[in-house]
């Protein structure tokens, strides 16, 4: 009787990938990240060479890597979004869940985005609709929020609804007591980044006058604090841990940045790499540092093109680079009205910076 009213209950799935960037999902054990492709469909790139492994027609997004399944999103039409089930080595389909849309909901920016929540997937999503008109307006826009419940395992839609999903309780499973107090109390400058059987955060410690950037961790078991080791003075500035949170960069201006980067579990700077970026998304891969670039947008007569941002790979030891894949297709936006010269043709970043 119970199970015949609740249904049959799943073990909660683990997700074995981190994303990097919106839409690109690692996979650093199998070596291999998954990325919107420029046909509207899914590449598996390999993380060594940058070579497409497998493609997939399917979605356009990827979501969420779990047990052996890429979760992906597509949105073909304006009342309903997609939701795709694909085997993480093949990309076949496994399965595919509708979600109906509501009126409100455009053909402006549109977000999506998932999560693990028990023993489920939640999938919300975000429409954001400006309003046009000729002349400058102050009218807000639009925003409309929805979210689905599904099972992990069968693609099964449990429930939707619109708004925004429960807020999941703070992530801090794992978390030591000792490391959780002196985040609470603001006495760290960076979230607590978990790795391994540590977690690690950076914290600003004044020595003769001058602020430096020290490394803190604890131990996940004990929470035992490790030595503080200082990284760098306040000539460079730390911009993020990577992704998977096993290594931080820090840069410094000079002719575009210099990065320095350091293990977290060590301490220890690993790479310095010059580079136009003060400091993008990141993880290390091998010998190898990955990370996106930005979309740059190029005049051409008539229209603006849009190149979409690139996940590139450099040398750790020389900071060339491997290989680059753009994230995404091309677009085309902005036509010009009749009797306007064409611009100069010159790349820039996307909005001019």
């Amino acid at each position: 009787m119970l199970t015949a009213a609740c249904g049959i209950a799943h073990a909660a799935p683990s997700s074995r990938g981190f994303e990097v960037a919106q839409g690109v999902i690692v996979d650093a054990l199998h070596a291999v990240v998954y990325m919107p492709d420029a046909q509207g469909g899914i590449d598996a790139v390999d993380l060594s060479s940058g070579e497409v492994i497998v493609s997939s027609p399917r979605g356009a997004k990827p979501l969420l890597l779990y047990e052996d399944l890429l979760l992906a999103s597509a949105r073909d039409r304006t009342d309903a979004l997609s939701i795709v089930g694909l085997t993480a080595k093949d990309l076949q389909s496994k399965f595919k869940v509708t979600l109906p849309l509501p009126d409100q909901v455009g053909t402006g920016p549109f977000y999506v985005g998932a999560h693990i929540s028990g023993s489920e997937i939640i999938v919300h999503w975000r429409s954001i609709r400006r309003p046009i008109s000729p002349i400058p307006t102050r009218e807000p826009a639009v925003v409309t929020t929805g979210f689905a419940r599904i099972d992990p395992t069968m693609g099964r839609l449990i429930a939707t609804a619109e708004g925004g999903p429960p807020a999941p309780p703070p992530p801090r499973q794992g978390i030591p007591a000792a490391a959780q107090k002196p985040a609470d109390e603001g006495e760290l400058a960076s979230p607590l980044c978990p790795v391994d059987e540590l977690v690690a955060a950076i914290q600003y410690v004044d020595k003769s006058g001058k602020r430096h950037i020290a490394l803190r961790r604890w131990r996940k078991d004990t929470g035992e604090s490790m030595p503080a080791v200082d990284l760098f003075n306040s000539d460079f500035t730390f911009r993020s841990f990577s992704r998977d949170c096993r290594h931080l960069l820090a840069s410094k201006e000079v002719d575009g940045f210099i990065w320095h980067i350091y293990s977290t579990v060590t301490g220890q700077r690993i790479a310095e790499i010059h580079n136009p970026l003060p400091g993008p998304e990141f993880f290390v891969f091998e010998s190898k540092l990955i990370y996106q670039a930005p979309a740059v947008g190029q005049a051409i007569p008539g229209r603006l093109r849009i190149d979409p941002p690139r996940l590139v790979a450099i040398s750790l030891n020389e900071g060339k680079e491997i290989w680059s894949r753009p994230i995404g297709e091309t677009t085309y936006i902005d036509p010009r009205p009749p009797g306007n010269p064409p611009a100069p043709s010159a790349q820039q970043p996307a909005g001019g910076k």
